[in-house]
């Protein structure tokens, strides 16, 4: 044991160096990756429109022309917002697991990652409606069929057409969310520990 009244023993314990992150120039996204960052959640997104247009189309029911009564009309409205929450509903989920998916390698693009979401998303957005509306059911005979009760799929509120980029950046930034706490938590992790004073 060192003598506690010699210099050495009064100095305070030096931590370790830790190892340095990497270098601050090559860790910056390339020209090459900030032009994947906008592609790939492109073509990504507008395949999972693809799939989002032949589940609408096979799982909507869209309402039937009638006689107008109060009664049918009420039902062929129901059916009609049925159509939009299905909609809804499929942008919501394959956008947000299509841009949580793709943060995981391409988080390092930054804002190029946000810009390739909010166009990958509006790629899908129109992709699953106009390939929906054309696989789902004809119009019935004499009806247009952007008319609300033409027996074709329609949306009435364009606002459902923000819900792809929307679920895509909330993904997005759920994904990077958990990435940074895990990150944090296991920096903090590594830590050294202080040898005891009686060491010292």
């Amino acid at each position: 044991m060192s003598d506690p009244l010699s210099p050495s023993a009064n100095r305070p314990t030096r931590l370790p160096p830790r190892e340095p992150c990497g270098d601050p120039a090559s860790s910056r996204p390339t020209p090459r990756t900030l032009l994947l960052a906008v592609v790939v959640p492109v073509l990504t997104l507008a395949a999972a429109g693809v799939v989002a247009a032949a589940l609408w189309a096979w799982w909507a029911d869209p309402p039937v022309p009638a006689d107008v009564t109060p009664e049918n009309v009420e039902l062929q409205l129901g059916s009609l917002f049925g159509v939009e929450l299905r909609y809804a509903a499929l942008a919501l989920l394959l956008g947000g697991v299509a841009g949580g998916a793709l943060t995981v390698p391409l988080r390092r693009s930054g804002w190029v990652l946000v810009v390739g979401m909010a166009a990958g998303g509006a790629v899908a957005a129109a992709v699953s409606y106009w390939l929906g509306v054309w696989w789902g059911p004809s119009p019935a005979a004499g009806s247009e069929r952007s008319d609300l009760l033409s027996g074709g799929l329609v949306l009435t509120a364009d606002g459902l057409f923000l819900a792809w980029p929307v679920a895509a950046l909330a993904g997005c930034w759920f994904v990077s969310w958990l990435l940074d706490r895990d990150q944090i938590a296991s920096s903090g992790s590594e830590l050294p520990d202080l040898p005891p004073a009686s060491a010292r």
